[in-house]
């Protein structure tokens, strides 16, 4: 029992290990996109796309 269970953490870590690896960097792209996406509707850079604001914010 006790070999058989050191083998599955074992194994359970790696696994975890590099999904979690993946996952962070998933994670990590997606808020990047949506921060990038959030930013240009602010009109921080003045984006390609005129966002329709009431008092004419966006340039």
């Amino acid at each position: 029992m006790n070999a058989k269970w050191r083998h599955f953490l074992k194994l359970f870590d790696g696994t975890f290990f590099k999904m979690s690896l993946q996952f962070l960097a998933i994670v990590f792209v997606v808020f990047v996109i949506l921060f990038a996406l959030g930013y240009l509707e602010a009109g921080g850079r003045g984006g390609p796309v005129p966002t329709a604001s009431p008092d004419g914010f966006s340039k």
